[in-house]
């Protein structure tokens, strides 16, 4: 070969590596772009997931408190109608006993 090929030759190898280096870049660019778009949206996912928690855990308490301020005011009309049927057997017993009281 002549030097002239040779140097043709090298300068087509040359190149062609140059391109491939360029391409390289490119793909890597286009890689970190890409993968700085993937962390932005799981970034704003985790933000509506920690909002959806937040607002099911406000939800749950609400429920949980409603339940428990109606558990309570049932267990109070409970012991207000337990304490009137003691009031009234009371009242029964004491009439019984003055009847008994009476016949003697």
């Amino acid at each position: 070969m002549h030097t002239k090929d040779i140097r043709a030759t090298e300068d087509k190898i040359n190149d062609k590596i140059d391109a491939a280096g360029d391409k390289a870049k490119e793909l890597y660019a286009d890689a970190v772009k890409k993968a700085d778009d993937v962390a932005t949206k799981g970034e704003k996912l985790v933000e509506r997931v920690k909002e959806k928690v937040s607002e099911v855990a406000h939800s749950v308490g609400e429920k949980l408190q409603a339940g428990a301020d109606s558990a309570a005011q049932h267990l109070e009309n409970a012991g207000h109608k337990a304490s009137h049927a003691m009031h009234e057997v009371a009242k029964k017993v004491e009439h019984s006993a003055h009847s008994v009281a009476d016949k003697t």
